[in-house]
């Protein structure tokens, strides 16, 4: 089953790409973005970076493919353990979630004037992940010399890949017939049932059509 979900989602993420090299375009622009990142339920905070291909078709619509790297992180809370000598404050364990993607979209602006538009998006994403953090853990004291241990159970791949699926919002303020800036927030979700979001800031160099 979940094979065939991959090949299906090839297969259209292919498609899509064939179908925006054969669009007459009427500008396009290289888009660099970088902002704060959630992973999971909010327990793990960073940050995500990309570089992005906007394809233009017209007013209305347009589709990004881009390339995305994320990186998060998330600890245990300090601990206070009670022992023969009294209270003793340890640092929990510490675990780091990074990924890079390939993520391909498509566009649709309700807004759209002169200098500005407001997009609604939706599309795949293809990523890589690696982890350290824990399938399970546990938390106690060692019998014979009461020192605090953790007990730590990973079963699981600490690399992986995955195919999901993103949507979300962008505002994008042109500048100058060269420039542009915006805001975008995204939401990311995948086989491994990884959640991500993001929200980022946008600067884009665009070109005009025939380039």
């Amino acid at each position: 089953m979940r094979i065939n979900l991959y090949l299906s989602v090839i297969v259209l993420f292919i498609s899509l790409l064939t179908k925006t090299s054969k669009a007459q375009l009427t500008n396009h622009s290289i888009q660099l973005s970088a902002g704060f990142s959630t992973h999971g339920t909010g327990d793990q905070l960073g940050f995500s970076t990309d570089v992005g291909y906007d394809h233009v078709f017209n007013k209305r619509f347009d589709m990004t493919h881009a390339l995305t790297t994320t990186i998060h992180s998330g600890r245990d809370e300090l601990l206070s353990v009670p022992n023969q000598w009294g209270t003793v404050e340890i640092d929990g364990i510490n675990w780091t979630t990074a990924g890079i993607q390939i993520t391909s979209m498509g566009h649709f602006a309700p807004i759209s004037v002169k200098d500005q538009k407001l997009k609604l998006g939706g599309g795949v994403v293809f990523r890589y992940q690696s982890s350290s953090m824990p399938y399970a853990y546990g938390f106690g004291r060692d019998p014979i010399t009461l020192n605090p241990r953790y007990s730590i159970s990973d079963p699981g791949p600490g690399n992986i890949f995955t195919i999901g699926y993103t949507f979300g919002i962008t505002w994008q303020v042109k500048l100058s017939p060269k420039y542009e800036i915006g805001l975008k927030a995204m939401f990311q979700n995948d086989t491994n049932g990884d959640t991500i979001t993001h929200m980022s800031v946008i600067f884009g160099r665009i070109f005009p059509k025939g380039i």
